[in-house]
């Protein structure tokens, strides 16, 4: 399969993923968030499980490789998206998404302290790149027609960004022990779905009756289509190289910021200082992805 196929794993990954975004912000327009987890994590789990037993059949994976993927899920998606849809709500999904694409740099930061890897020069101007754009996104002031919010409230997604980081390197882990991507995939959404319902059952946030509203079917778009862009992410690294496939897929956010500009105008406010906020984000997390060493 020729290299060019990567590429489009790549691209379909992060258009999916950006999709999945915007649906979700669509259902918090409709439910609350912890309804909107609970039903996304669901959802998606049921759509491994398929896709799994489809594709792969009843897997069999070692005990250590089930730890490591049990506790990958706990970290991203489960403590992940808790924290990502919490600022998307707070801030919304125009500010919130780029500043997760930050998320490169701490995957680099775990890589080092955990796998002993050695970051390069280049890193440090990633870095830059990052920090800059989350200080352009969070700094900008909420108009009065938007809905009042804290700049600590980007404190969320940044800390979102954090665990998608340090689950890639976890899931690098579990791979080591069993290379079997989707099985680990599953593993991992089947792990987030019990701890997401399980602390939402327990703080008794579960509301049902809003997912018979216009949020369910969106929230199970959100699950379904975040699930097809996971499937396109194992996809591309399995036939293109890490260094190919991960810059194209952090320009997601900027996909995010461009939907989110067309189908929720009278929801989102996207400025200028967002748009180049998301760009600099974004470039230093594929700054620091693509000459990691």
């Amino acid at each position: 399969m020729p290299t060019i196929s990567a590429e489009v794993f790549a691209l379909l990954n992060a258009l999916f993923y950006s999709v999945a975004d915007v649906s979700l912000r669509g259902a918090l327009r409709f439910a609350s968030p912890a309804t909107c987890m609970a039903g996304m994590r669901l959802s998606q789990f049921l759509f491994y499980a398929v896709l799994v037993l489809v594709i792969q059949g009843v897997p069999s994976p070692p005990a250590a490789g089930v730890a490591w993927f049990v506790v990958a899920g706990l970290v991203s998606p489960a403590l992940f998206n808790m924290l990502y849809i919490i600022g998307m709500n707070r801030i919304g999904i125009a500010r919130a998404s780029p500043i997760k694409g930050a998320s490169p740099l701490f995957g680099t930061a775990a890589a080092v302290l955990m796998l002993g890897e050695r970051p390069l020069p280049i890193h440090l101007l990633g870095i830059l790149f990052v920090a800059a754009g989350i200080a352009a996104i969070s700094l900008e002031p909420p108009t009065t027609a938007e809905r009042s919010w804290r700049r600590r409230d980007a404190l969320f997604p940044i800390a979102a960004a954090c665990c998608s980081g340090v689950g890639a390197v976890l899931f690098k882990f579990g791979l080591a022990v069993y290379p079997a991507p989707l099985a680990g995939a599953t593993l991992a959404s089947l792990s987030a779905a019990v701890a997401t319902w399980a602390a939402i059952l327990a703080v008794g946030r579960f509301q049902p009756r809003q997912l018979r509203t216009k949020a369910g079917p969106l929230v199970l778009l959100a699950g379904s289509i975040g699930g097809t862009g996971m499937f396109f992410h194992l996809a591309a690294l399995q036939v293109g190289a890490v260094s190919v496939v991960l810059p194209l897929v952090q320009i997601s956010p900027l996909l995010t910021v461009g939907i989110a500009f067309f189908f929720l105008h009278g929801l989102e406010r996207v400025t200028l200082r967002i748009v180049l906020g998301a760009l600099l984000t974004v470039a230093g997390g594929v700054l620091v992805t693509a000459f990691h060493g």
